[in-house]
C-alpha cells in the first residue's frame, strides 16, 4: 500500500471518528429529554476504509406502537374515570357509611316505609316516610345535575380537543413536508423524526390514530375508525358545541372535512397505533 493510499484511508477513518464523536455529543445533550432518541452512525466499509453514510435512530417500532396505543386508551379511560370520581365525590355514591349517601338515603326510605306500613295510623311515621322520600328525590336531583355538569364539561372538552388536534395537524404537516424533502436530499432528519413522533404522541392523547409510513419517511394518519386524518395535508376537524344538553339528548358529532366521523370503538388497549419508522 502506498503512502498516499494509507493517508487517504486514515483521513476517511478520522472523518468517521469525528462524526461519531459528534453523535455522542448529541446523545449526551439529548439524554433524558422526552421524545429524543439515541442516534447511531450508519457505516459502510470497503477495501479503501470506512465511510460514514448517515445517521440512524435507536427505535423500537413495536414498542412505540404499543406506547401510543396505551396512551390513547389511558387518556380516554382517565377522562371517564375522573368524571365518575367527581360525580361519586359530589354525591357520596360509594360511601355507604355517609348518612347523606344515596345508599344510606334509600336504606332510610326503605326502613321508614316499612315502619309506616306496619302502623299506617301513625302520623309521625307517615311524616318520616315522606321526609325520607324527599331526601331520596333530592339526591336523585343532585345526581342529575352533577351528571349534566359533567356532560357539559365533556362537550366543552371535545371542542377544545378538536381545536388542539387541528393545530397539531398543521404542525405535523409542516414537519412532515420538511422530513420528506430532507430525506430526498439525503439530509440527516433524525431530530425532525423525533419531533414528529412527539407531535404524533400529542395527537394520540386527544384522538386515537393509526399511522402508516410511506417512501421518503412520508406518513399518513388515520383515525382509529379508519378515516383519513392526514395525507400530505391535514384534514379539518369540526365540532359544534350543544348549548343546552337536556337529559336524554345526544351531543353533536365530530366531523372530518365535513363528513361525520364514526363513533370511536369501546375503550380497549388493543387498538392499533402508529409506527415510528
Amino acid at each position: 500500500m502506498s503512502l498516499t493510499s494509507a493517508g487517504a484511508i486514515a483521513t476517511r477513518s478520522l472523518g468517521v471518528i469525528s462524526d461519531q464523536i459528534n453523535l455522542t455529543s448529541r446523545n449526551v445533550a439529548g439524554a433524558g429529554v422526552a421524545g429524543v432518541t439515541t442516534k447511531h452512525a450508519n457505516l459502510e466499509s470497503d477495501d479503501a476504509g470506512v465511510d460514514f453514510i448517515g445517521v440512524g435512530r435507536a427505535t423500537d417500532t413495536a414498542l412505540f406502537r404499543n406506547l401510543l396505543s396505551a396512551s390513547a386508551y389511558n387518556e380516554a379511560a382517565g377522562a371517564v374515570s375522573d368524571a365518575l370520581s367527581r360525580i361519586d365525590k359530589a354525591l357520596n355514591l360509594s360511601d355507604s357509611s355517609n348518612s347523606r349517601s344515596a345508599a344510606s338515603l334509600i336504606s332510610k326510605l326503605k326502613g321508614a316505609l316499612q315502619t309506616y306500613s306496619a302502623t299506617p295510623q301513625n302520623q309521625t311515621a307517615a311524616q318520616l316516610a315522606i321526609s325520607a322520600a324527599q331526601d331520596v328525590v333530592g339526591a336523585l336531583r343532585n345526581a342529575t345535575a352533577a351528571a349534566q355538569q359533567e356532560r357539559r364539561a365533556a362537550d366543552e372538552g371535545t371542542a377544545n380537543a378538536v381545536s388542539e388536534v387541528n393545530e397539531l395537524l398543521v404542525k405535523f404537516g409542516d414537519l412532515n413536508t420538511e422530513i420528506v424533502r430532507g430525506t430526498v436530499a439525503g439530509a440527516d432528519m433524525t431530530d425532525a423524526l423525533d419531533r414528529r413522533d412527539s407531535l404524533l404522541a400529542e395527537i394520540t392523547k386527544r384522538i386515537g390514530v393509526t399511522a402508516v409510513n410511506r417512501a421518503n419517511n412520508d406518513t399518513v394518519i388515520y383515525t382509529d375508525s379508519g378515516v383519513t386524518l392526514f395525507e400530505t395535508t391535514p384534514r379539518q376537524l369540526t365540532f359544534r358545541q350543544t348549548p343546552t344538553l337536556s337529559p336524554g339528548s345526544t351531543g353533536a358529532a365530530v366531523y372530518i372535512d365535513g363528513v361525520q366521523s364514526p363513533a370511536p370503538a369501546p375503550l380497549s388497549p388493543c387498538a392499533p397505533a402508529p409506527s415510528s419508522d
